[in-house]
């Protein structure tokens, strides 16, 4: 399984199906109730992030095409508090290890503290995810992270070689049964016999064993990350009710939206994370795949689009058919972590997760787990909150808008006034203008007006040579 979020989990069993879909049913309701209720918090994290990078649109007064400069003021403060913030805290982890038997060899503990920085420095790269998540606090606020366990892995093929085998394993596996072999097997090379690729494998390892062969060729599943894993997950990727306290573990109910692509499904399906319906709602699945309850979501999109833009990645990947597009096909997912009861006039409720795809669910879950902690795995990171709210917390952007504003139409205003100072002011006389007409003529800079002879235009003030002006100019589109 590529993510297990809580190590230790026990399936929740004994419910039926209508009492699935009921529930199901609840949660896509609550989720679209908390989309309804927070839209000026999410109109105003598209207006930040626009804000940062500088995406403007095209300015059309005082005439169409106006200059409509963006001075990266929001980015630049961003960035020295964000430097400061790494140059003071992100240090590398260290972890150090004391023997507490007296006499123990210190050799140990030094290859557990090696063993252990090797993981937070190239395993789990706990700088680079520190310095995401920095950013993305200072850019909007309101950013989590996210505490789980990954495990992943991949085949490989090998070839048995049992020439090279003691007399003594040959002499035992000659006495073997069927099923002793294939365990014996399974635990020389780390097989998991409950795993049907697994299973598979080993079957025909020992199907060649009996027929004799001493060279048996076959495809060893090896672990290739088997750790802790930090992820920074997006405030709008948090579903969370308005009147909840800040504090998400105190929050009785929340949802945990992201895409994973259907190779992904696949394999959890195959390491038994996903149940074997999600296989059945992949073959269902059509369209787009940015929809809240079945319905297309447009902030969504457009947030989705954006960030694609920004990180480089090619934005129709979010809304590929995955029966059409391969295992490359993104699949909306929703984590939903809530407090359960399966009776509960006589249990009391515990933490649970609940996993479905929102646009292809079929009434019924692909995991239901009970959480066997004591904490939600996610800590949430505001620059500024206040007051303490859910949707409360401030961020660079929204504490200079108005400063990023005001310096934006200044610059906007000089370049826009520098043409009419380079250029020509006077009056004229409408009956020598060419092809004119009854309606009132407006300017543009650096337009022509055809007219009759030199009288069309009686000059007050002559055109300026600008040159001073017009390197002004220059230096304010440069810091633009």
């Amino acid at each position: 399984m590529e993510q297990d979020t809580a190590a230790g989990q026990e399936s929740i069993k004994r419910m039926s199906a209508e009492d699935e879909g009921v529930l199901l049913q609840d949660f896509l309701g609550r989720s679209q109730m908390i989309y309804e209720n927070r839209t000026r918090w999410f109109q105003n994290r598209l207006k930040f992030q626009n804000m940062r990078r500088g995406i403007l649109e095209d300015s059309e007064w005082p005439y169409e095409g106006a200059s409509n400069p963006h001075i990266p003021l929001t980015d630049q403060l961003v960035r020295n508090i964000k430097a400061s913030m790494l140059a003071v805290t992100a240090i590398e982890p260290n972890v150090m290890f004391d023997p507490l038997v007296d006499g123990l060899d210190r050799k140990i503990s030094w290859k557990l503290e090696q063993y252990v920085n090797d993981i937070y420095q190239t395993r789990m790269r706990v700088r680079t995810v520190y310095e995401d998540l920095v950013d993305r606090m200072l850019e909007v606020s309101g950013t989590f992270l996210k505490v789980g366990y990954e495990r992943r892995y991949e085949y490989r093929d090998v070839v048995i070689d049992l020439n090279k085998w003691t007399p003594f394993d040959d002499a035992m596996l000659r006495d073997f049964e069927m099923f002793d072999v294939a365990e014996y097997f399974a635990q020389k090379y780390r097989m998991d016999l409950q795993n049907e690729e697994d299973a598979e494998e080993i079957r025909k390892v020992v199907q060649q064993y009996r027929a004799g062969k001493r060279m048996i060729p076959f495809r060893q599943r090896v672990v290739v990350k088997n750790c802790p894993k930090w992820e920074v997950v997006r405030g709008e990727d948090m579903l969370r009710e308005p009147r909840n306290p800040q504090d998400i573990q105190q929050h009785r109910f929340f949802v945990h939206r992201f895409f994973q692509s259907v190779g992904d499904v696949r394999r959890k399906v195959r390491e038994h994370f996903y149940d074997k319906s999600a296989l059945e709602m992949l073959t269902q699945m059509s369209g787009q795949t940015s929809q809240v309850a079945g319905e297309s979501s447009t902030m969504e999109s457009q947030l989705d689009d954006q960030q694609a833009e920004y990180e480089g990645i090619n934005s129709e990947a979010l809304t590929e058919d995955p029966g059409q597009k391969g295992e490359d096909a993104r699949v909306e997912t929703y984590e939903v972590y809530t407090w359960h009861s399966p009776d509960p006039e006589h249990k009391p409720e515990r933490r649970a997760i609940f996993t479905f795809f929102p646009a292809m669910h079929t009434n019924r879950f692909v995991r239901k787990v009970w959480l066997n902690r004591k904490r939600w795995p996610f800590k949430e990171f505001d620059y500024d909150n206040p007051s303490k709210r859910t949707y409360g917390g401030r961020c660079v952007a929204s504490m200079i808008e108005s400063l990023q504003l005001e310096v934006n139409q200044l610059h906007k205003s000089v370049l826009d006034i520098m043409p009419w100072m380079t250029g020509v002011f006077g009056t004229y006389d409408v009956g020598k203008l060419i092809q004119h007409n009854s309606a009132a003529i407006t300017v543009q800079p650096g337009e022509l007006l055809p007219a009759r002879g030199p009288g069309a235009i009686e000059l007050q003030r002559p055109p300026s040579s600008g040159a001073e002006l017009l390197n002004e100019a220059a230096l304010l589109q440069g810091q633009a």
